[in-house]
């Protein structure tokens, strides 16, 4: 794991890395401003073809954990949505994980671009078993211990 100040030095790292290994890899933004920060970047990855996957967040999208009205009220995949091939914001662990694999496969088919995933806060704090995280499309459980 690589930690960087600013989100649009943590793009361009990812970039160069998928550009020379013709692999996607993925990088995590703060929400909101660091999205922000990062958008020229993205775009600059998009214009190369180049495939990877960025993750953001969002506060609860259940009005019964929301905090301020900040941390969900902004749509924002559509602040990238021009110049990516695939946004989603999955709201389940199992969602989470199909749609991973599914941007993933996105970003690399040509021609390559980056894919934008944005989890909810809830799923990000809830605790999960192995009993809950299922390989999509299968019976097979992931081993997160």
């Amino acid at each position: 794991m690589l930690v960087c100040l600013h989100e649009e030095h943590t793009i361009s790292i990812v970039h160069g890395y998928a550009k020379v290994t013709e692999k996607p890899i993925a990088t995590a933004v703060h929400a909101n401003v660091g999205l922000m920060h990062a958008t020229m970047a993205i775009y600059n990855t998009w214009c190369e073809g180049i495939p990877i996957a960025v993750l953001g967040a969002t506060g609860s999208l259940d009005a019964s954990r929301r905090r301020s009205w900040m941390d969900w009220i902004q749509g924002q995949g559509t602040l990238i949505r021009p110049f990516v091939k695939f946004d989603d914001q999955p709201r389940s662990t199992n969602a989470a994980v199909k749609i991973l694999v599914q941007a993933t496969a996105n970003a690399m088919a040509k021609p390559g671009a980056p894919v934008y995933l944005c989890p909810d806060l809830s799923l990000q704090e809830n605790k999960i078993g192995p009993e809950t995280l299922r390989y999509p499309g299968t019976t097979r459980y992931f081993n997160i211990s």
